[in-house]
């Protein structure tokens, strides 16, 4: 189920929020089915897999380590929404954790400060109990204009979205 990798995730966003920084306060392991911990879960005998928590703690580190923690402003009405952002040079990278029964459609992202290519496309890999990948679904958007794009949030759902902007600090 997502729902344990969700709340996971909602506290670390409201400790970044609370101004404590450093992944030092995550588990790097995966749960295997029986709460066993393990980076790499295997049965003797079976085929050794990496389950869904490795691969979000993989995506997680690898876009956020040596990066910068970017407070964000969520619009009323979002109470079933916690974010993340980050950024390391150029990019910039936003995690969406929706803990709500409805998709959010058309999620409004606006930047102040940098734009964003006209040319360039946003990644956005999600991570769902309908998404049978453990390592997540990978789409692409094109941005609306140089300073927005919408993405829709599926329900209970674990969105991590990175872009490139010019002209940032």
């Amino acid at each position: 189920s997502i729902t344990s990798p969700l709340r996971v995730y909602e506290k670390r966003a409201r400790t970044y929020r609370a101004g404590l920084s450093g992944e030092i306060f995550f588990e790097n392991w995966s749960r295997g089915i029986n709460a066993e911990t393990r980076s790499i879960y295997f049965r003797r005998g079976q085929n050794a897999r990496r389950m869904r928590s490795y691969w979000l703690f993989k995506e997680f580190t690898s876009n956020t380590m040596f990066g910068s923690y970017i407070p964000t402003n969520l619009s009323a009405g979002a109470q079933e929404l916690e974010t993340m952002t980050f950024q390391k040079g150029n990019s910039v990278t936003i995690w969406v954790m929706n803990r709500g029964q409805g998709e959010v459609q058309s999620m409004n992202f606006h930047l102040e400060g940098g734009s964003l290519s006209s040319r360039q496309k946003i990644d956005h890999k999600l991570w769902s109990d309908s998404v049978t990948d453990p390592r997540g679904k990978d789409a692409e958007h094109a941005p609306q204009s140089p300073s927005r794009f919408e993405i829709d949030i599926p329900a209970e759902s674990i969105s991590r979205i990175i872009f490139q902007v010019e002209g940032a600090d």
